[in-house]
């Protein structure tokens, strides 16, 4: 018998307390008809195994896959998509928190708006789980995602729910480097699905210092680039994956290591500015001015969630 929602959720290196408190937030929902697929994509990593094996003798909804080797987050997802028995997908991430309606909620609005494919606002916490911001004003209708997307990101990828159809007909995820994601939902919007966001936060995102943001930061951020101009001038079935290559080989450390204090330094504002603290100014003046590359995203962040 099918389950009504496949939960995916791909691990590597993440705390274990972490991980423990994502599967127990997927498992506490109020919506329980699901499965749950978990991929391990660090197979020495046993400690992490004992964890998702143990979790797995006491529900009989996880399914886990051990991968073999290192396959990465775009192969792993694949692989939990072909175990996926589900109606509907769901996404979730191993270091973050869903709130207990969170599938309720987003099941019955996709339904009700005629949607495919949705995400939610989220509360930013930081690896001490303390809240960094709250990420809203996103954009809710489809016709306000596709407007938003050649601008960012518009959908929080751990936050997705969608229709079985929306994954299969996209054939799953592309090996797009650091920005998996954004290439999903260029090529759902391509082929007339219909996306949008739930405008109420159900999900605990936790921005880690050691996360892809920040250690290859400035190669998502022109990957990111490298879609939106592809998308806008109907090339986007010539990006090849030698593209990114040469976009990598254009960079420099230095640019790298800039954009990595500039991320620094925003998340810090935002922190400062969620405790009312003045000092978040000086450290958005530093974000803008340290990095040419993070002075673009911090705009188009402005006109996707401000």
């Amino acid at each position: 018998m099918n389950k009504k929602i496949s939960v995916l959720m791909s691990t590597y290196n993440e705390k274990p307390e972490d991980v423990k408190t994502a599967i127990t937030s997927i498992l506490n929902q109020t919506y329980c008809d699901i499965e749950f697929i978990i991929v391990c994509d660090r197979p020495d990593n046993y400690e992490l195994l004992q964890i998702l094996e143990q979790f797995q003798k006491e529900d009989s909804r996880i399914i886990i896959i051990r991968n073999q080797e290192n396959l990465g987050l775009s192969t792993s997802l694949n692989v939990a998509l072909s175990y996926a028995s589900g109606e509907y997908i769901a996404r979730m991430d191993a270091d973050d928190e869903s709130l207990p309606e969170r599938l309720e909620k987003q099941l019955a609005y996709l339904n009700a708006h005629d949607l495919d494919l949705i995400g939610c606002y989220v509360e930013c916490v930081n690896e001490q789980k303390e809240t960094i911001y709250f990420l809203k004003s996103m954009p809710l209708s489809n016709d306000e995602v596709k407007k938003k997307i050649t601008t960012n990101n518009p959908m929080v990828h751990p936050t997705w729910l969608g229709k079985r159809e929306v994954f299969v007909r996209n054939n799953g995820y592309h090996q797009i480097p650091y920005a998996e994601d954004y290439d999903f939902l260029f090529r759902a919007v391509k082929q007339g699905f219909q996306l949008g966001n739930l405008n109420q936060s159900l999900l605990r995102y936790t921005v880690r210092k050691s996360s892809i943001s920040n250690s290859n930061g400035l190669k998502q951020y022109l990957v990111s680039q490298a879609l939106i101009q592809a998308y806008k001038n109907d090339q986007y079935h010539l990006i090849e994956r030698e593209t990114f290559q040469h976009i990598f080989q254009s960079i420099s450390h230095r640019d790298e290591e800039k954009y990595a204090k500039a991320s620094a330094y925003f998340m810090q504002a935002l922190t400062d500015l969620s405790q009312h603290r003045i000092s978040f100014i000086n450290n958005i003046m530093k974000a803008c001015f340290i990095s040419k590359y993070y002075f673009k995203k911090m705009l188009g962040y402005l006109k996707v969630f401000m």
